[in-house]
């Protein structure tokens, strides 16, 4: 079943999306339903609706003037004087609505009146009372000034008044959100009198998941206190609210009152009303699954325990909107913590001490610590995921840049119970060890630490773009932040470049981007690792020092001189723009991406900026006949409010080179901006961004917080 007959407003489909906000606004919006296209009988030749006949409740005709001619009809015969207006929008409704629509036909008899349409058969069969007056038909100020003192929106304003053609019932097809609610089809059998069977079944989880249906069902067929609709809990949200009702049950030792069906009614929407009432930060809506084995990734403060101590309100210093920002977001981080003190304070049964220097004493942490693990093993269990981690936080001041996600289940039995909250970094590393994950993209596969190595799915569509529409077969490509072989592994496997050489330093992604050339079949004359800081490395391949060199380096030796180089380091790549340059071949010149975190707002002064710098690199190499140019800005992803991680594809080098596809009039730096239009960098007022490093060579991302 996948409609079901509701109240609903009848409106001009131009008017459907007007109305639809309106109601909204006033919390009116019945949104278990769609909108839907009803043709409204014309001379008894349809019949639509409840049953066999439709029900207008209402229907006003405007005579303003005589521009609303053209829309107006007139329901004599249930005909319409335009046929442009057999056809409306059924517009789902709550019965507040339908409350209040009926409390003004009361109240103005002469405004309002009630119409059945019968049966095909039968269009003569309405009440004498029916037929219409056409010369007592209101204006809309009329039905203004008589419902005027209705305050919500969606009956303020002669517009919707105008819009609205009447009210009734019918038949809406289900949302989207409530197709996937398998409560749907037991409330219509419970409607129809059927057995719900549920009711024989004692045990306890069965009694649990049964009544957090029912209020699941009934919240989401019912109108809060403000007169809005629940929507259905999503299934994270579900999961959480059985994992504290089940502890609830666990902690209570009087079995009459465990077995009482009032007392657990009453209980699960006690829970389930402090479950809506977590904020997105705390119970997120959705959460991220990654690996091929499903790993679960919590964000680093939902289902959070703070510790009081842990808070503060910030400096005397700091700014009054920051202090209370943070401050907002310390409350937040408190919630979790205090809705299971809430629940273990609550339950007669549980001995709560407290100490005199603390809110609560260990006792009552270890039981939130209890319920806490206990969520994630039924997350895991309802997710079909075979771990757990928290998403760390990554210092972006950090040369490394090594994860700070960590693991929360499982958790072996000689770590501290309390690493349920923060998770834990396992001692041991390498294939097969706690942390070592493996993630498919585009058939390639990256296996790697995930309490060491940092990973984002974020930029699948740059790898992707990398590997098979930018790499060409023969090129030589530097990767001089390879990692786990982000870029590394797309360009050798879909882009076939000739020969990748792939710099890193970080000792975990090494290791990890070795085993992944393995694991991928990567002959390994394609491929050659440069362990280190690449501007180092690099600098030591230009000039021949092969002493300095791992002796891996010299079947490099004839191809240092480089047709495309990834630059694939966050938040700035700015550090190796210099050496960059200086590796592509010396008399073609080649193809630099550029990755970095650019502020939304400057995001072509940093395009414009960035070919200014690397034009001047050039001639610091001698090549004062190159130009930079950048021919696209491509946004791989939101890093923060108003920040995006953008990559530039800049060719530097000869404007004759035959690796720049694109012809100019001018030999000259600059950008072509997203129209096609050439913009010279000479032209434009060129300012420092704030992504810029600074005088200390670093980049304090302070800016990126504001």
């Amino acid at each position: 079943m996948t409609t079901t007959s509701t109240s609903v407003l009848y409106v001009r489909k131009r008017d459907a999306k007007i109305i639809k906000s309106l109601l909204e606004n006033a919390s009116f919006l019945d949104k278990r339903y769609r909108m839907t296209t009803v043709s409204l009988p014309v001379g008894g030749e349809k019949n639509i609706g409840d049953g066999d006949h439709l029900v207008v409740d209402v229907t006003w005709c405007h005579h303003d003037d005589a521009a609303d001619h053209d829309c107006q009809y007139n329901i004599c015969g249930s005909q319409f004087a335009d046929d442009r207006m057999q056809t409306c929008i059924a517009v789902p409704v709550t019965e507040e609505c339908m409350e209040t629509l009926h409390r003004h036909r009361h109240r103005q008899q002469h405004i309002m009146t009630s119409i059945i349409v019968m049966d095909k058969g039968n269009p003569d069969s309405a009440e004498d009372g029916d037929n219409i007056d056409q010369n007592q038909q209101p204006t809309v100020n009329d039905i203004k000034m008589q419902c005027g003192d209705d305050h919500n929106g969606v009956f303020c304003t002669d517009e919707a008044y105008r819009q609205i053609l009447g009210f009734g019932r019918y038949q809406c097809p289900y949302s989207s959100s409530m197709l996937g609610n398998n409560n749907i089809v037991k409330s219509r059998r419970l409607r129809d009198g059927e057995s719900a069977n549920h009711t024989d079944d004692s045990a306890w989880r069965e009694k649990v998941s049964c009544s957090t249906a029912d209020n699941h069902h009934s919240s989401s067929c019912t109108s809060n206190k403000n007169g809005a609709i629940d929507p259905p809990l999503t299934k994270i949200q579900h999961i959480l609210m059985e994992t504290l009702t089940n502890w609830l049950h666990n902690n209570d030792t009087n079995e009459t009152i465990s077995n009482d069906q009032s007392r657990l009614h009453n209980t699960v929407t006690a829970v389930e009303t402090l479950v809506r009432g977590l904020s997105l930060q705390t119970c997120p809506r959705k959460l991220e699954v990654i690996g091929d084995d499903r790993t679960l990734v919590i964000p680093r403060w939902s289902f959070f325990i703070v510790n009081y101590n842990d808070c503060s309100t910030g400096g005397e210093n700091a700014k009054t909107s920051n202090r209370a920002k943070k401050m907002q977001q310390e409350q937040d981080r408190l919630e979790f913590r205090e809705l299971l003190l809430r629940l273990i304070r609550g339950n007669n049964n549980v001995n709560c001490r407290h100490d005199e220097n603390n809110d609560v004493d260990n006792f009552a942490d270890a039981m939130m610590f209890a319920i806490q693990s206990q969520l994630w093993t039924n997350l895991a269990t309802s997710l079909n995921c075979s771990r757990i981690v928290r998403r760390g936080d990554v210092d972006p001041d950090s040369g490394i840049r090594e994860s700070g996600h960590r693991i929360l289940l499982p958790i072996p039995d000689e770590v501290s119970f309390t690493a349920c909250n923060c998770g834990y970094t396992p001692t041991q590393t390498g294939v097969n060890s706690p942390g070592w994950i493996t993630v498919t993209e585009h058939k390639i596969s990256q296996s790697f630490d995930i309490t060491r190595v940092m990973f984002s799915r974020g930029n699948v569509t740059e790898k992707k773009r990398f590997g098979m529409s930018l790499v060409q077969p023969d090129e030589n490509v530097l990767d001089m932040y390879a990692g786990i072989g982000y870029y590394t592994l797309p360009a050798l496997i879909h882009g076939k470049a000739r020969h990748v050489t792939a710099c890193e330093w970080n000792e975990h992604a090494l290791f990890a981007l070795r085993h992944n050339l393995r694991a991928n079949g990567i002959p390994g004359g394609d491929v050659t690792v440069l362990e280190g800081d690449c501007r180092v490395s690099l600098k030591s391949l230009d000039q021949q020092e092969t002493n300095n060199i791992n002796s891996e380096c010299n079947a490099v030796k004839q191809c240092y001189q480089f047709d495309r180089i990834s630059l694939g380091l966050l938040p700035s790549s700015e550090g190796g723009w210099a050496i960059a340059v200086s590796s592509l071949h010396k008399t073609t010149g080649g193809w630099l991406h550029v990755h970095g975190n650019v502020a939304t707002v400057e995001k072509d002064n940093w395009a414009h900026w960035l070919c200014d710098t690397l034009a001047q690199y050039s001639l610091q190499n001698g090549h004062y006949d190159w130009i930079a140019v950048c021919t696209h800005v491509e946004k791989v992803k939101s890093f923060a409010p108003k920040v995006d991680h953008v990559v530039a594809d800049v060719f530097v080098g000869p404007p004759t080179s035959s690796k720049l596809q694109s012809s100019l009039s001018e030999k000259t730096t600059g950008v072509f901006d997203s129209l096609g239009r050439f913009i010279p960098t000479s032209s434009v007022n060129i300012s420092t961004p704030s992504c810029a490093l600074n005088e200390d060579g670093m980049l304090h991302q302070s800016w990126m917080r504001k």
